[in-house]
């Protein structure tokens, strides 16, 4: 087996790192524990990355530009589309491209370096990946990558605790998501990897192990915890937001983190995860020949993932009966409200027709108490008439009385006359 060169990071260096990253992502405590380590390693070769540079699994570019903010030639891999529009956003790639790493066919020899961070344990296909990678780079170009190591799976926390209280099955179920969730493919050894890199044509220079035992559990109780699902969303976001209820956490975070720093020894040798630092060989290796396979390194719970699905379908199968016989007696009652509906339409309708006939009533009463009304206009016009004929008869009436009085007196008195009676006594 090669040893590699032992290569350990200062205490000052990971607190720097601390102090870039928090300022990302301030109330993600987990993140940051892990982050702040590849920051400090990385700042070891910053320096000797040549461009372009392929960064492969790039991610949205945040750490990309904080890590390496001179490099402007860079062309960015990923597989999700979203990340890629992130990517694109950032301004950081000249390039941005969204593929399966293996199925990326770079031109022959075009890159000056390849940067991983983090992103080679996610890939189903590690081997075409590597493989991708060193057809890409320039003979001699570095390779600078960080992965995480079989410790990753060893050092779970919430789960030994959970054990420890008795719950096996919870805590099995707890670790099986949390590599689900992951897509947790190459857990490999530092020694494992190294094999899987020099397969693929790379002579490993050294590698930096980061996040040592205490470190390491430290970090895997924070991050099991983020990731638990109690009402079907990451707890994470709950505790984020409370979080950013608190102007002084990440400083009073790094407080904790310098003291979990110092319980690891300074002389460690292996961690949760690994920086390494390769270059590719001037020899080609021969491709005909299948790399080793990482099949042989699966989640060890994946049988507990695949029972918890099974009974998931099987609750997911009742649901849907449950919700079928819902859907029958929903259907019966909306056939009720349809006969019920129906008859109140019904009687709406007879409403609405007795209406339109009260209003044709009244409008024909209308026009009937307007003939009347005519009517006794023209008759009080009429009576009218016959009252100024009256009058006038009246007056007709009391004239001929005048001149028959005055006939009267004429006959009186001619009849005197006749009859010799004095006229003062005729008069008188």
């Amino acid at each position: 087996m090669k040893v590699l060169p032992k290569i350990t990071l200062s205490k000052s260096e990971i607190l720097a790192g601390y102090d870039a990253v928090s300022q990302m992502y301030p109330h993600v405590p987990s993140l940051v524990a892990w982050r702040m380590w590849e920051y400090a390693a990385y700042q070891r070769y910053s320096p000797r990355l040549a461009e372009p540079v392929l960064d492969v699994g790039c991610g949205d570019g945040r750490f990309f530009k904080a890590l390496f903010p001179n490099i402007t030639n860079v062309t960015g891999i990923d597989l999700d589309q979203d990340v890629i529009k992130a990517a694109k956003r950032s301004g950081v790639y000249r390039d941005c491209i969204q593929t399966f790493a293996h199925e990326y066919a770079a031109q022959p020899d075009s890159f000056g370096s390849a940067f991983a961070n983090c992103s080679l344990e996610h890939m189903d296909n590690i081997s075409g990946v590597l493989k991708a990678v060193w057809k890409g780079l320039q003979p001699g170009a570095p390779f600078l990558l960080s992965v995480v190591t079989d410790k990753l799976l060893d050092w779970a926390t919430l789960p030994l605790v959970m054990r420890c209280s008795g719950a096996d099955e919870r805590a099995d179920i707890v670790q099986a998501e949390y590599e689900a969730y992951h897509h947790l493919m190459n857990p490999f050894s530092v020694a494992k990897w190294t094999e899987q890199l020099e397969q693929a044509g790379f002579v490993v220079e050294e590698h930096i192990p980061i996040l040592p035992e205490f470190t390491g559990r430290f970090f895997l109780f924070l991050d099991n915890l983020w990731h638990l699902t109690p009402e079907g969303q990451d707890l994470g976001d709950s505790i984020s937001q409370r979080l950013s209820t608190i102007p002084e956490f990440p400083q009073s975070f790094r407080q904790i983190v310098s003291g979990v720093l110092d319980m690891d020894s300074d002389d460690y040798v292996g961690g949760a995860g690994a920086v390494f630092w390769a270059r590719k060989s001037s020899s080609a290796p021969d491709f005909t020949i299948p790399l080793q396979s990482a099949e042989s390194v699966k989640p060890k719970y994946a049988s507990v993932l695949k029972d918890r699905e099974n009974q998931e379908l099987l609750a997911l199968k009742s649901t849907v009966k449950a919700q079928q016989i819902q859907i029958v007696e929903l259907n019966v009652a909306l056939e009720a409200s349809d006969k019920d509906r129906a008859g109140r339409l019904q009687l709406l309708q007879n409403a609405e027709a007795t209406m339109k006939q009260q209003a044709a009533d009244f409008a024909a009463a209308q026009q009937h108490i307007k003939k009347l009304t005519e009517d006794v206009s023209r008759m009080h016009n009429e009576v009218s008439a016959s009252a100024e004929r009256f009058s006038s008869c009246q007056k007709e009436a009391q004239r001929l009385s005048e001149s028959l009085a005055n006939l009267t007196d004429r006959n009186e008195l001619a009849r005197h006359l006749i009859h010799g009676i004095p006229i003062r006594a005729c008069t008188s």
